[in-house]
């Protein structure tokens, strides 16, 4: 599935031109579901043992960082709407997590599509959840912003555990920039 990370340019219509997207709140979530999406396919080469190989990194294996990091976004947005989060299922083949990951993808996109039109709220609303040690009091900023960028730390994790196993090559890059470069049409036409 190609991921668009594009708006028509209206000043460029029927010329084949677009204009990239440049709102935090546009990028983050689909940089999220293509950096998921691309490790999800390089471990797809991969055998089950490999996929649930332990390492002493990350959450351990390539299977529960990625779940990690779906359920992230899940738990997040449940918490901003004052739910309590659902636990994901302990193992799940890789078509289960591309399920889970496209509904985290809606429910992250519904979550900062119901505050575009009051985004002052988005930095001042207070949320309060009581843990087991201190409660934590962020706003619905830090949650979205929180789960979507702490996707990119446990990429980069996941990305050193499929180096270890010597998975093919080449290896994913899934910066911000490599998702702008890879999802731009001009860029896929150079190569």
């Amino acid at each position: 599935m190609a991921l668009e990370p594009f708006e028509p340019d209206p000043g460029h219509a029927g010329e084949g031109k677009r204009t990239l997207i440049s709102q935090p709140l546009d990028i983050l979530p689909r940089h999220y579901r293509w950096t998921v999406t691309k490790l999800l396919d390089h471990c797809s080469q991969l055998d089950d043992e490999s996929f649930h190989r332990v390492f002493p990194i990350g959450l351990g294996s390539l299977h529960d960082t990625i779940r990690h990091m779906i359920q992230c976004v899940r738990s997040w947005v449940a918490r901003v709407k004052g739910e309590r989060p659902e636990r994901a299922a302990t193992r799940l083949t890789i078509a289960e997590l591309r399920n889970l990951l496209e509904i985290s993808f809606t429910e992250i996109e519904s979550l900062i599509n119901a505050y575009r039109d009051r985004l002052d709220k988005i930095s001042s609303e207070v949320f309060e959840e009581a843990g087991s040690r201190v409660t934590v009091r962020f706003t619905a900023g830090a949650a979205v912003t929180h789960c979507l960028v702490h996707t990119s730390y446990h990429a980069a994790q996941c990305v050193n555990m499929l180096r270890q196993l010597d998975a093919p090559r080449p290896l994913p890059e899934l910066d911000v920039m490599d998702f702008f470069v890879s999802t731009e049409p001009e860029a896929e036409s150079k190569e």
